[in-house]
């Protein structure tokens, strides 16, 4: 089929004619600065990141392109590092639900949200377990979590509470190995709670889909018992360049 000049743009690139010849005077070049070669990179970024998605509870209802409300340099780090043999205690269910049970090895999930909640219960594949709950918080007893497991806070509520009321009484090694506590800029109490028990916090600012702010995801680990592996092959996100440049030899 020819090409014809698009009625929208979805991506931006160079084109040298002295290489391209009989791309002179075709309908689908469009003169544009570099400043609007960037900007159609960024849309197309943005489109793939689900930037513009309606809202986050119809992505779930449809399952197309199901993206976290966490920041997407740290779902980049998440999708870096094999985690398929974790167990991750979700405290705050959601798009997240579903794209974690692909990536861990057993999803727990704990929500306060009947909407989100009832959307989600038509949907979980067999590693995800949901539970209700009510209310703004969580009891800690009700949340069994195992020093092996990934801890996840997420919940609309007081979260601070809740992780003092977790973390009471409880030595380093009985603790999750991590704590990713979402929001973090906002739980300053909580991180400083964190980091008395002994936890290393790792921020990741940057965007969130749907979301027109800077946020932040932080990792908090527990130095002397993590173990990261890296996802093999080597993981690269949509937009990245993959070559081997003559840089990387070692000869």
């Amino acid at each position: 089929m020819p090409l014809t000049k698009p009625d929208s743009i979805e991506y931006l690139a160079k084109v040298d004619v002295s290489k391209n010849p009989q791309m002179v005077g075709h309908p689908a070049l469009i003169p544009i600065t570099d400043f609007g070669i960037r900007l159609g990179f960024a849309n197309a970024v943005m489109q793939a990141r689900g930037m513009f998605a309606a809202n986050a509870l119809t992505t779930i209802a449809e399952l197309h392109n199901p993206i976290p409300l966490l920041t997407w340099p740290f779902l980049d780090f998440l999708s870096a590092i094999d985690v398929s043999k974790i167990d991750l205690i979700e405290l705050g269910s959601g798009n997240s639900t579903h794209v974690f049970s692909t990536m861990f090895h057993q999803v727990i999930s704990y929500e306060n949200n009947a909407s989100w909640a009832e959307t989600l219960e038509h949907h979980l594949p067999a590693n995800v377990t949901l539970h209700r709950f009510t209310g703004e918080t969580l009891d800690p007893q009700s949340v069994p979590v195992e020093p092996e497991h990934w801890l996840l806070v997420d919940f609309s509520g007081k979260r601070t509470r809740f992780i003092s009321e977790f973390l009471t009484g409880k030595s380093t090694d009985i603790l999750p190995v991590v704590v990713i506590l979402d929001n973090s800029d906002w739980y300053r109490n909580g991180a400083r709670l964190l980091a008395t028990a002994g936890y290393r916090e790792i921020p990741f600012y940057g965007m969130k889909s749907g979301q027109t702010w800077i946020s932040c995801t932080s990792f908090f680990f527990l130095p002397a018992r993590i173990q990261l592996a890296s996802r093999q092959p080597f993981y690269q996100p949509e937009f990245s360049r993959s070559f081997s440049p003559e840089w990387d030899r070692v000869e």
